[in-house]
């Protein structure tokens, strides 16, 4: 069972053992049948009974008929008799009686029930959709009657959709078919699911090197079993009304209660069919959901109707955005009641820019068609690069008209889009080459700054110092040139360990503010920066701050970046479930186009950190994998820092394994010592977890020497004490560097104030620092939850969560580490 329902299957047994019924509510296909068939195995292996009944049909008494231990003496029996017989199959201690669809039983059969349940006075529980407004049928009226505790199916958090995939596809899914597939979904399994068939179907992903990637165009797969999975049990008019909003896409909710009744509305976000955000003016808008559910419903509507539907909308006035609580407040710290909200937030959000994002490439291919020229070239490849649409990328660069009136970086950036299509295309290096030199003129622009980049390596790899020779460095314009040549010298300074003079070039004011993905670029790479500073607090500043304008934007790109930058130091300051959290936004939005963005790359280095660091190393190689398996097909702005992250998962395994990582780690930072990048080099070599001989620790020592990097100075002094066997300097060091660094941990295993080498206590949240100290006591998880207010489920998911933080495998190592 997936991880997300086992949580939800925890949930529902600590009410029972509370002595109270249950309602299971979802969506349709969200899993509320598994979660109830998981519970009835369950309570069968702690020794208790349960009767399953499922609607099965209008017919009267139709679920007790096709019950499998149902009298066949009793098929023409009375009410009465019948409700005699299933309280007594539901008498004696520890019966429970589970009801799947419990809405939809015959009423006859609801009788039956509610008469035994009365005789029995056995526990129950129903799964029911996720609407609480249901007056009518037989879970309303014993919701009524026995007022059970509402246990909610969230969706799918990308780790289950992960999960999810491989299973139904015997291997591993790509990141970008990941998010795609999460994204899509809404976070629905049994949309996942078939996505996933209809992708095989359709051809769109092949199996290479024991991962699935998406090789077609997912937009155009077969969806008919989406649509029957939610739309033929719907009324005409709701049905008629998700056709119209499908059409017409994100709309503002002023704009949709004059096209739809506010009832018909009303019903169908009940039933999750229809979700509420704000748009980049924050307006209260609504879409379709899940996306795909939309794009099945558009794809099947006729000439016809689809302007019908056209005509039918018109333009209304808005009304301005309400205060409210930030998003990101709930994804981050939810408040008691917000617990799951977050989840569904953020798969609202990527079904709103996957929605938002198919309009806006269809408004910008139209303007490119009516004027191909560069301008409008690059703004649709934007878009049309992050997927694999291969015949309409080869079409732009087909029909695209050149000018001499083109800006020159422009036609520059024009051309280098085209080198990297040639290459994601298997053209071939030396064809790409070729078209290289063929473009030579229009390149220009870019060779200039390329050969100011290789000026400041140049003087890294001779010992020089820099500062002098970038100040010297001609400026090459305004505007948008000057932002790319301040984010080309901002990427380089922070690669050669300088990142006080990145800082103030992306940082210039005239230049912050520029649009789109530069912007984002020269908002990441000064956020790099300030983070080798130390200044580690203003970059979580500004990196929420714009992260949650990203999102309020639909703006993936910078949702991307941000993220990114985000998740960093969440991580460097000993919260790495935070930190997941907010790396796992940036993998949402991946490509399986040719379009690479380096802070993406970044994201995916950073995510196998973190996954291995919870535990989870099977996720963490698959980011690896699909990593690896990315080529950089240009200079990018700021490293992903792979070899580290290959070294962390490393020791995540076996001596030999941690060891030839180690080898390899040291051998690569050697390399990018010579090639210049001194503080890629010492990035990698610091923070690394394991302890380095005199030799190349005073190898080390020479290159901090050419850098400005404070950060990485108390990762230093840690080194300096564990490659000297100093325990007192050890302690003091450690208390500078990170709680969470892998680094820190091996450090405390060394000292012995661990049992091995878990992660220190000072990463437990509150809750889970209270849980882990009763259970190191003896305290079992009945106390505990008596103890602290909690349900048993989430007792056991507190303790959970602190071995795996702790590195510990059970009660017993815990009762031997210091909590303090």
């Amino acid at each position: 069972m997936l991880r997300d329902l086992a949580l939800t299957l925890d949930a529902v047994e600590s009410w029972l053992d509370l002595g109270r019924d249950v309602v299971i509510r979802g969506d349709d296909g969200s899993g509320r049948s598994t979660v109830l068939r998981g519970l009835a195995g369950r309570l069968t292996e702690r020794g208790d009974r349960t009767l399953l009944l499922t609607a099965a049909g209008p017919r009267d008494h139709a679920a007790l008929l096709a019950h499998p231990s149902f009298p066949p003496a009793l098929a023409d029996a009375s009410s009465v008799e019948l409700a005699r017989w299933l309280g007594d199959e539901l008498s004696g201690e520890h019966v429970t009686l589970l009801i799947d669809d419990a809405a939809d039983l015959d009423p006859c059969s609801a009788q039956v029930v509610r008469q035994a349940l009365a005789r029995s006075g056995g526990a129950v529980v129903l799964t029911a959709g996720g609407r609480r407004r249901d007056t009518e049928g037989a879970g309303a009226v014993l919701c009524a009657e026995r007022a059970p505790a509402d246990v909610w199916l969230r969706p799918l958090t990308y780790s289950s959709v992960f999960e999810q995939i491989a299973t139904a596809l015997g291997a591993p899914a790509d990141v970008p078919l990941v998010a795609s597939v999460a994204a899509r979904s809404a976070g629905n399994p049994r949309v996942v699911d078939a996505l996933v068939d209809a992708a095989r179907y359709a051809g769109a992903i092949e199996l290479r090197d024991g991962r699935w990637h998406a090789v077609a165009i997912a937009k155009g797969l077969p969806l008919d079993a989406v649509v029957n999975a939610f739309v033929p049990r719907l009324p005409a008019a709701e049905a008629e009304a998700l056709e119209l909003l499908s059409w017409l896409g994100p709309a503002a909710a002023e704009d949709v209660a004059q096209w739809v009744p506010p009832e018909l509305v009303g019903r169908l976000v009940d039933r999750g069919r229809l979700i509420g955000s704000q748009d980049r003016r924050g307006r209260p808008t609504l879409a379709v959901s899940p996306p795909a559910l939309a794009a099945a419903l558009r794809s099947g509507l006729s000439l016809r109707r689809r302007a019908e539907f056209t005509e039918r909308a018109g333009a209304t006035a808005h009304r301005p955005r309400a205060d409210h609580r930030s998003p990101l407040d709930v994804v981050f710290e939810p408040a008691p009641d917000e617990v799951g909200l977050g989840a569904l937030w953020t798969a609202g959000l990527a079904a709103r820019i996957e929605e938002d994002e198919v309009a806006r490439e269809s408004d910008l291919r139209a303007r490119w068609l009516a004027t191909p020229s560069v301008r409008t070239a690059n703004a649709y490849l934007t878009l049309v690069r992050r997927r694999p649409e291969r015949e309409r990328i080869a079409a732009v660069y087909r029909q695209t008209a050149l000018s001499d009136r083109d800006d020159p970086l422009d036609r520059a950036l024009y051309r280098l889009q085209q080198l990297v299509w040639a290459q994601w295309s298997g053209q071939g290096r030396s064809a790409v080459v070729a078209l290289a030199a063929a473009h030579a003129e229009d390149l220009r622009p870019l060779i200039e700054l390329d050969a100011q980049r290789e000026q400041v390596l140049a003087l890294a790899r001779a010992g020089e110092p820099v500062d002098a020779a970038v100040r010297a460095l001609p400026p090459v314009g305004g505007g948008t040139r000057a932002a790319v040549q301040a984010a080309v010298l901002a990427g380089v300074l922070i690669e050669v360990g300088r990142p006080d003079l990145a800082f103030p070039l992306a940082d210039r004011g005239d230049l912050t503010d520029q649009p789109g993905l530069l912007g984002h670029f020269l908002a990441g790479l000064r956020a790099s920066a300030l983070l080798l500073l130390g200044d580690w607090a203003e970059v979580e500043r500004q990196s929420r701050g714009l992260l949650e304008t990203a999102c309020a934007e639909l703006d993936a790109p910078g949702i991307r970046v941000h993220s990114c930058l985000l998740a960093e130091v969440l991580s460097l300051t000993g919260r790495p479930d935070q930190s997941w959290l907010a790396v796992s936004l940036a993998l949402r939005f991946g490509t399986s186009g040719p379009a690479e963005e380096p802070f993406f790359r970044r994201a995916l280095a950073l995510a196998a950190s973190i996954r291995v660091q919870l535990g989870d190393r099977s996720t963490a190689e698959g980011m690896l994998t699909e990593l690896r398996a990315a080529p950089i097909r240009y200079r990018p702005l700021i490293d992903s820092l792979l070899p580290l992250a290959e070294t962390l998962v490393a020791h995540a395994g076996t001596a030999e394994e941690s060891a030839a990582a180690d080898r390899a780690l040291w051998e690569e930072g050697l390399r990018l010592v010579e090639c210049g990048q001194i503080g890629v080099a010492l990035e990698c070599w610091l923070r690394r977890p394991g302890r380095y001989t005199v030799d190349q620790l005073a190898v080390i020592e020479a290159q901090l020497d050419r850098v400005t990097m404070p950060m990485l100075a108390p990762w230093y002094r840690l080194h300096r004490a564990f490659t000297d066997d100093d325990s007192d300097a050890m302690r003091s060091a450690l208390a500078e560097v990170p709680p969470a660094a892998e680094l820190a941990v091996v450090v405390r295993g060394v000292l012995g104030l661990t049992e091995s080498c878990p992660a220190p206590a000072q990463v437990l949240s509150e809750r889970e620092r209270g849980v882990a100290e009763l259970a190191a006591l003896g305290w079992d998880d009945r106390a505990i939850a008596a103890e602290l207010f909690l349900s048993l489920g989430s007792t056991r998911l507190h303790l959970d969560h602190a071995l795996t933080k702790l590195g510990l495998d059970d009660r017993v190592q815990l009762a031997r580490i210091e909590l303090g």
